[in-house]
């Protein structure tokens, strides 16, 4: 009985040096960067990085808003918030693509398999395993994603194609643009990011 005695008050000293001791014996709780720092007696706190609040670091802070929350890069890709609303994924070196979602050494054949065009524009596979987007009329850029106030995409045509993504709504905005109003669930300029956020942003 004196040795289950023993091993119980073992049990409970090394409980309690954990306990009192949190940030150093479990993973960080603390999110976006957040410094974790153990109380005595138990516990811990987050100290958060520049722009973040809550008690785990998990909120924006200062009313602007993080494109970045939550993480759309996929597979393990770091997400940089940008001026003007855009994202940069940085990417693990086994992915590619805007999302981090293309592995690489793909066959050249998948490159346009999930057509990572917008706005209507089509794909074709290029030399090196790579692709091209070509873009319809009213658009341009590297995926089709810039509205370019061409005919057939302007003032009260802006809408025609609807150029918004997950079931958003198109509505013509002064001076020719347009601006998408995303759904539930949905976040970007044109509602192409999984958010859980309603969002509203203005193209022109």
């Amino acid at each position: 009985m004196n040795i289950l005695i023993i091993v119980h008050t073992q049990l409970i000293d090394v409980e309690t040096k954990m306990i009192n001791n949190y940030c150093s014996n479990f993973p960080n709780p603390c999110r976006n960067s957040g410094s974790c720092l153990s109380i005595p007696g138990g516990g811990f706190v987050c100290t958060c990085s520049t722009g973040f609040t809550g008690n785990l670091c998990d909120y924006p802070s200062g009313g602007t808003s993080n494109n970045c929350l939550p993480n759309p890069c996929r597979n393990g890709g770091s997400c940089t918030s940008l001026a003007g609303g855009s994202i940069r994924c940085t990417c693990p070196s086994s992915f590619t693509g805007l999302l981090c979602e293309q592995p690489i050494g793909t066959p050249s054949s998948n490159a346009c398999q999930n057509n990572p065009c917008f706005n209507g524009g089509s794909c074709a596979v290029v030399p090196g395993g790579s692709f091209r987007c070509i873009c319809g009329s009213g658009f341009t850029g590297t995926r089709c994603e810039v509205f370019s106030g061409t005919p057939g995409g302007t003032g009260s045509n802006a809408c025609q194609n609807n150029p918004c993504f997950n079931g958003g709504s198109c509505a013509v905005v002064p001076g020719g643009g347009f601006r998408c109003i995303c759904g539930a669930g949905f976040t970007g300029a044109r509602c192409e990011l999984s958010s859980g956020i309603h969002s509203e942003r203005v193209m022109m």
